[in-house]
């Protein structure tokens, strides 16, 4: 007898779950390139090479922002198995500087996230920390 199949199925939670057609990544997150919303007047990088520490969703770094951010799960699908893949991508917060209740829509987010996607290829990971030394 065949076990019956639920009608809304389960997505997996963890990454390698959502995800497995990733062997190696290295994904390369830049936000406010001009240092508008820093207090050093710097951009904000973060650089992720490890699956586990690789979050669902990027939050933006301009503090007056609620509802904003950049979710890596659209850049992540189209990856295939074992081929290599390299996307990059220039986008707008998708944020708004009104109400954290959102009450009040206030102006859109001027934050923009430059990502920069590499899986499946280590020869091409320019990023990659160097991890023989430790």
């Amino acid at each position: 007898m065949k076990t019956p199949q639920p009608f809304f199925p389960r997505t997996p939670t963890t990454f390698q779950g959502r995800f497995p057609n990733i062997t190696t990544c290295e994904i390369r997150i830049e936000q406010d390139r001009y240092g508008n919303h820093s207090r050093d007047g710097k951009s904000t990088i973060d650089v992720y090479t490890e699956k586990r520490t690789l979050p669902a969703q990027v939050t933006c770094v301009n503090r007056q922002c609620n509802r904003g951010g950049l979710a890596l799960e659209w850049y992540l699908d189209p990856i295939k198995k074992d081929e290599p893949y390299y996307y990059q991508g220039e986008f707008f917060c998708n944020g708004d500087e009104g109400t954290p209740a959102g009450r009040k829509k206030g102006d859109s987010c001027d934050n923009q996230f430059l990502v920069e996607v590499r899986a499946n290829d280590p020869s091409s990971y320019k990023y990659q920390r160097d991890t023989e030394g430790l």
